[in-house]
């Protein structure tokens, strides 16, 4: 199949590129800056790709580049979590998606996926996630605009459409151009030498078994499906004791209660409302991060008939990774170093 994809040189998107040219699909890019996207894919490894210039908010550019294709893979999004900016993620997160959805239904591509979020089906106190679970509420910047692209998905596989909802959980990996506010707040904290222990945790899912989930839905004709990768989930004892082991040395436990951080994060809201860039101290995110996100995949990893590799396998090489960037030193990484050097 030719296959569309957007958000090509974010960590999703260009390892769904790898994964559909290495099942041997005919992979087409919608880009900005092809010379950009071209020098990404080189490094994460894509051997044969094509390059169509456009934009998601553009839909004329659109068109263009799904002209000829038999399926698109939509990946692209917005990720901030400034007010101020509000108008631009909604144009490119939820206008995006239903621009990308609805030409591509009109063009008659199947299948059409969504690569969605677990965020955007996720609310306090509610029961384990599934991929029936109703779109949430969110009240943070990006989570808004997530959920809004969920319920316009939704409502085109309401109407029959071919669309392919898939919601992962915190994606972690090698190739990760676009560190996030989780990995970014881990790893930290790895550079710390301590790590904060609170009562949560969050499921984690490997970009490489995100890609193949999504090259596993390249056959036409199965029509609408939602499709749950939320991968392993961790606590924050869990993720100290496991990054401890493959580093080969402890991280001391700091405990700290949740209404802390969750107060924290209320503070890190009222300077993003003065235009101080707080990074991950939101509410939102403590919010989550101190709640034990906790989701069920089990059936459609059995549809799929795809298994995770370890979640150790991940977390090593999502520090490898950084290790080769320079965000991590030999230090911070410990006896992985030595192997590497080896």
């Amino acid at each position: 199949m030719r296959v569309l994809v957007t958000g090509s040189t974010g960590m999703v998107g260009s390892h769904i590129c790898k994964a559909l040219a290495a099942a041997g699909h005919s992979v087409c890019a919608m880009v900005r800056d092809e010379d950009r996207a071209r020098a990404l894919h080189e490094r994460v490894g894509v051997d044969s790709i094509d390059y169509a210039p456009g934009d998601v908010t553009d839909r004329t550019s659109i068109e263009r580049a799904i002209e000829g294709c038999d399926a698109v893979v939509h990946a692209a999004a917005l990720i901030l979590f400034d007010p101020k900016r509000l108008d631009e993620m909604i144009d490119t997160n939820v206008g995006g998606t239903q621009r990308i959805l609805e030409i591509a239904h009109e063009r008659g591509l199947d299948p059409i996926v969504q690569v969605s979020s677990i965020a955007a089906l996720w609310s306090p106190g509610g029961e384990p996630i599934t991929e029936q679970t109703p779109v949430a509420s969110p009240n943070d910047t990006y989570g808004r605009t997530k959920a809004d692209a969920e319920k316009i998905a939704r409502q085109m596989q309401d109407a029959g459409a071919p669309v392919v909802c898939i919601y992962p959980g915190a994606v972690w990996g090698p190739d990760n151009p676009t560190l996030g506010d989780q990995i970014t707040t881990i790893f930290a904290m790895v550079r710390w030498g301590y790590y904060l222990s609170v009562f949560g945790g969050m499921p984690i899912i490997d970009a490489r078994d995100l890609a193949e989930a999504v090259t596993r839905t390249m056959a036409p004709g199965l029509g609408p499906r939602r499709l749950l990768l939320a991968g392993w989930y961790q606590s924050h004892d869990d993720m100290r004791r496991l990054i401890s082991k493959i580093r080969g040395r402890q991280l001391l436990r700091l405990p700290l209660p949740a209404w802390l951080l969750r107060l924290v994060g209320r503070i890190g809201d009222q300077l993003q409302r003065l235009g101080i860039d707080t990074g991950a101290v939101r509410y939102e995110s403590m919010l989550i991060g101190t709640s034990g996100l906790r989701a069920d995949d089990s059936r459609s990893l059995q549809a799929l008939g795809l298994e995770l590799r370890p979640i150790e396998e991940t977390v090593e090489a999502q520090m490898l990774w950084m290790h080769a960037q320079g965000h991590l030193k030999d230090r911070h990484i410990g006896v992985l170093a030595e192997r590497r050097s080896d």
